[in-house]
């Protein structure tokens, strides 16, 4: 009977989900004067943020 209650106490183990160890090589950019080059710029840095967050959270 013991052993009935404690298999149905047991939970299956929950998948584990880990990061790598190394992070990718950051890259120097050149911010340019022009402002709609340096809007451009920001953005193309926002989206490889925003990616890098879609990615490690699933």
């Amino acid at each position: 009977m013991e052993g009935k209650v404690k298999g149905s106490q047991e939970s299956p183990a929950i998948p584990e989900l880990r990061t790598p160890l190394s992070l990718p090589e950051l890259k120097a950019i050149d911010v340019p004067a022009d402002p709609e080059a340096r809007r451009k710029t920001a953005l193309l840095i926002y989206e490889h943020l925003l990616l890098a967050m879609s990615i490690g959270g699933q």
